[in-house]
């Protein structure tokens, strides 16, 4: 690749900021930001907190915001977007998780009594249910650590936040 030097007194630098604060403030964004903010903004006019007037005028400006500061002082007099997420409980699990995770446990738990029952009944050289007992508390483990992965949504969710899930 053949690029030629940039020419530094060319480069339009008018929009940057070079006052002292807050460098977060004055990062560029980019168009994920933008729709977060136009999205709050259009949430703002369904709750009745903006009139369409308002919305139409802070939207335009949304989307030629280039810095954090723009697309904060657009939402600075509106509530707090409402959290959507889960709280989780012990072990890191979802309520739903924890159910099923239970009901996975019972029926194990069933399983292998009935496994003792068999071998306490028939008997046998060794104690031969320690096999299935292995197989499916290590299914139980599995299970356990599945449920602790971010599903699917969670992970499209953070991306659009630009943040990790854990």
């Amino acid at each position: 690749m053949n690029a030629e030097p940039v020419n530094t007194e060319q480069v339009n630098t008018e929009h940057v900021n070079t006052a002292p604060g807050n460098t977060e403030q004055r990062v560029r964004i980019g168009d994920a930001e933008r729709e977060q903010a136009a999205a709050r903004l259009r949430e703002a006019v369904g709750a009745g907190y903006l009139t369409v007037g308002e919305a139409d005028e802070r939207l335009a400006a949304a989307y030629a915001a280039t810095t954090r500061a723009e697309l904060d002082r657009l939402t600075a007099d509106l509530p707090a977007p409402a959290s959507t997420t889960v709280p989780l409980g012990p072990g890191g699990l979802t309520p739903a998780a924890r159910r099923r995770l239970a009901i996975h446990a019972a029926i194990i738990g069933v399983l292998l009594a009935g496994v003792a029952v068999r071998w306490v009944l028939v008997g046998g050289p060794f104690f031969w249910p320690i096999g299935p007992l292995v197989f499916l508390l290590g299914t139980l483990a599995l299970h356990y650590a599945l449920a602790r992965r971010p599903t699917w949504s969670e992970l499209a969710q953070s991306a659009s936040r630009g943040t990790t899930a854990a």
